[in-house]
Formats: C-alpha cells, sequence, structure tokens
C-alpha cells in the first residue's frame, strides 16, 4: 500500500472520528430530543344545544358536572364559567366520545381554552428496599394549567354505566363557585349609612327578615331602598 493511499484512509478515519465525536456531543446536550409531551390521546368535543343531563353537586352546582345519560361511549359536560387563576373562562355544553376499556380524566385546559378527555401516561413508579421501582399509571391535571372535571371510567360497552364502569367528580371547588354570586357580608350594626347607592345589597348576618333590618336574627338579605336598608 503506497504513501498515497495511507493518507486517504487517514483522512477518512479522522473525518468518522469527527462525526462520531459531533453526535455524541449533541446527544450530552440534547438528551431529550426525542421527549413528546405526555398529555395522552384527547379528543375534542363537539356542540350541542340542549340537553340538561348533568349531576348537580350541591357545593359547585351543576357547571362542568360529567354524565354519561345513556349506554354508550358518550359522556356529556355541561356548560360553565371556570376561573383559572383568577381570569373567568366559558365553555358551552359539549360532548365527549370516549374509547372503550379506558381510564380518562375530562380537561378543561387554561392556557388553550380546550376541553379534552386524557389517558394517563407511564410514571417513575414507586421504589422499595426490595424493588428498583414498578412504573405506575399518571393521571392528574397539569398544575396551573389544567383544571379536573371528571375522571371516567369506560367498561367495553359504555363508559360509567354499570360494569366496572364509573365516573367520579373532580371539580375543585375554587374553579367552580357555584351558580350564585356571593355577596359581602357584615352585621346590622355595620350596615353602611352614608354614601350607599339605591339598589346595593349586602348579606346581613345577624339581621331579621323585616321591613326594617333589624339585629337578633339569624341572617337576611340587606337592600338598600330609598336611603333606607330593607331586609328580605
Amino acid at each position: 500500500m503506497n504513501q498515497l493511499s495511507l493518507k486517504r484512509i487517514g483522512v477518512i478515519l479522522t473525518a468518522f472520528a469527527l462525526l462520531f465525536g459531533v453526535a455524541s456531543i449533541f446527544t450530552i446536550v440534547h438528551p431529550y430530543r426525542h421527549a413528546r409531551a405526555q398529555y395522552g390521546a384527547t379528543t375534542v368535543p363537539g356542540f350541542i344545544s340542549a340537553a340538561n343531563n348533568a349531576v348537580v353537586n350541591a357545593a359547585i352546582g351543576s357547571g362542568g358536572a360529567v354524565t354519561n345519560p345513556a349506554s354508550n361511549f358518550i359522556v356529556l359536560v355541561q356548560g360553565s364559567t371556570v376561573y383559572c387563576s383568577g381570569s373567568a373562562q366559558s365553555f358551552g355544553q359539549s360532548t365527549l366520545v370516549l374509547p372503550a376499556s379506558t381510564t380518562v380524566q375530562i380537561e378543561w385546559n387554561c392556557a388553550t381554552e380546550q376541553l379534552y378527555a386524557k389517558r394517563g401516561v407511564v410514571g417513575p413508579g414507586t421504589v422499595s428496599p426490595d424493588s428498583p421501582g414498578v412504573p405506575s399509571t399518571f393521571l392528574a391535571p397539569v398544575f396551573g394549567v389544567e383544571v379536573p372535571l371528571a375522571t371516567v371510567v369506560c367498561n367495553a360497552t359504555a363508559c360509567g354505566n354499570g360494569g366496572n364502569g364509573s365516573i367520579t367528580d373532580a371539580r375543585p371547588i375554587a374553579a367552580f363557585p357555584g351558580a350564585g354570586l356571593p355577596l359581602n357580608t357584615t352585621l346590622q350594626a355595620n350596615l353602611p349609612s352614608t354614601n350607599v347607592t339605591n339598589g346595593t345589597m349586602i348579606f346581613c348576618t345577624d339581621c331579621t327578615t323585616a321591613s326594617a333590618c333589624t339585629a337578633a336574627g339569624t341572617g337576611a338579605l340587606a337592600v338598600r331602598q330609598n336611603a333606607a336598608w330593607k331586609c328580605f
């Protein structure tokens, strides 16, 4: 083998070494370049105009409740206003078609303002002295982004109806304050008497129901009428 051939082989080996070194550096700098967002499969809902099958939660109301009114894989999500970090968003009454034999969590995404069903992803599992850890299924809302509505278990024939199916309400009270409008509260002795606009409403915690608000009661709605407080 002549000297020119040896030089060519040396150049080729050097090029391979350089390429291998760049690839190794890229792997070290970008170890998660193949990572995928672990949100699970999602299904964007359709919109329906008339149905009132939502389960009413006494503490929250029917807004955002999830039910399956028939023996199939369609679940109903009641329309509602939802509070995301203090800002009010809303979604219409909707339906979701879920896959059979799966467990999903219905979520409202505050960032994208989207309603969807999320399947679980494999988490790191638990570690014990005798075991390196067994992967477990992780199904929970993304903190600060998703508001959970319900966890739905679908069997081979239906979601939440009979067999191993179930629908578990997961709505946080902070995100669904209910249908009513909370009012400021005060004692009868502290009802303001100056600079109060007619029509102002306050819940008086110790007032009696009367044409004029008086104390020693169990509570009444105080409404300002003609420069005086009336309790109802």
